[in-house]
């Protein structure tokens, strides 16, 4: 059911390929089925309504099931209109347009949609255990790493980091790749279905988390450096006016980097639904920012915030015992504090598992759906 990449360069398709197809149920949801038989099968079980609209690639306009030939059988069993399979681009009705929903509106109800797909008990275990992890690496900061040496400190500091890069790449890539065969499939994941490439992908979301985020700390470095090397002790060696704008410049720039950490929210699912490598998953990533970045803004924005509002009736019980606790010293201090954050942890299983999820839907919503007009407007 994946094979996406095959479907942006149609004269390259193989016969192998060419039986996809994208479906859209009446609610506005797309899910993608592998073959025709597929389809069929899940039109007469039910499971796609017959009031569903179909496509073979992101090229095509959508049609009605009864104006494809390779479904007219089932939504009119006595009709007797005989299309050629290969006209299908002919017979299909033009309604792409008609029923997409643009706007703020369409927005919230894709989160709201990610909201119920998060509500699942693996989802919720996975982001527990990455939040109960999380709590774990700031207690043993907090009451072991002031006791080290300066030299083991950063050792300790370093293997914490790869400790919680592995644990938020493993479940990221196991809840991402639960939400896709869920929306693809229209049922819930199995073991096998989740097991299916997870090494591969949790590695590639590690390198590409590393390489976007080593570009990103050098960047921030540079920028705080930049009042040493303008104004060095001796005094300033550039006029004043000049030094102004920039001081202030490079405030600006760096209030301008911390929300674009939120854009590697859609390396997971560019990597699992494509199936592409890392080269391939920037290279997507940067055609998504290019065509849509103020709607990922909005739409990270909004994931973000109703995650934090799914997490702070949890967090807020564990801010206040903290709050009446955190004076507590003696040699069981640590408990104290090892407890409160391993609970501050455990708190962000909502947040966690949302933004994941809502991702997953971010993604398919916008490459599978907006991508198009501003793609075909683009081809030469």
């Amino acid at each position: 059911m994946r094979n996406a990449p095959a479907l942006r360069t149609r004269p390259k398709q193989t016969a192998a390929l060419i039986d996809h197809w994208y479906v859209r149920l009446p609610d506005g949801q797309v899910i993608r089925a592998k073959t025709t038989k597929a389809v069929r099968h899940h039109i007469r079980h039910g499971r796609i309504p017959k009031n569903a609209l179909v496509r073979r690639s992101t090229f095509d306009d959508w049609a009605t099931l009864d104006w494809t030939p390779e479904f007219a059988d089932l939504t009119r069993p006595h009709s007797s209109v005989d299309l050629p399979a290969n006209n299908y681009k002919k017979a299909a009705k033009p309604l792409s347009q008609e029923f997409r929903v643009l706007g703020v509106r369409g927005l919230v109800e894709e989160l709201l949609k990610a909201l119920e797909s998060t509500l699942h008990r693996g989802k919720l275990a996975l982001a527990a255990t990455a939040g109960v992890v999380f709590g774990l690496s700031w207690a043993v900061y907090q009451t072991v790493f002031p006791a080290l040496d300066e030299s083991w400190q950063w050792y300790g500091l370093g293997a914490l980091s790869v400790v919680l890069l592995v644990v938020t790449c493993l479940a990221n890539a196991v809840i991402s790749q639960m939400t896709f065969v869920e929306l693809s499939r229209l049922r819930p994941a199995r073991s096998n279905e989740v097991r299916t490439g997870l090494i591969g992908n949790t590695f590639n979301l590690m390198l590409a988390l590393l390489l976007f985020g080593g570009v990103w700390a050098g960047l921030l470095i540079v920028v705080r450096t930049l009042p040493q090397w303008l104004v060095p002790a001796e005094g300033p060696v550039l006029a004043d006016p000049l030094l102004v704008p920039l001081l202030a410049g490079r405030l600006v720039l760096e209030v301008f980097l911390w929300p674009v950490l939120a854009l590697t929210f859609l390396f997971a699912p560019i990597l699992i639904v494509e199936e592409c490598g890392v080269l391939g998953a920037f290279r997507e990533w940067w055609r998504l920012l290019r065509v849509h970045l103020r709607r990922i803004l909005l739409y990270e924005a909004l994931a973000l915030s109703l995650g934090l509002l799914l997490s702070a009736p949890f967090f807020l019980p564990v801010a206040l015992t903290a709050s009446f606790n955190g004076l507590e010293s003696g040699p069981f201090a640590w408990v104290t504090q090892a407890t409160l954050s391993v609970l501050a942890g455990l708190s962000l299983t909502p947040l966690l598992a949302y933004v994941f999820v809502a991702n997953v839907y971010i993604y398919i919503n916008l490459r599978y759906e907006f991508f198009q007009s501003a793609t075909l407007k683009n081809k030469p």
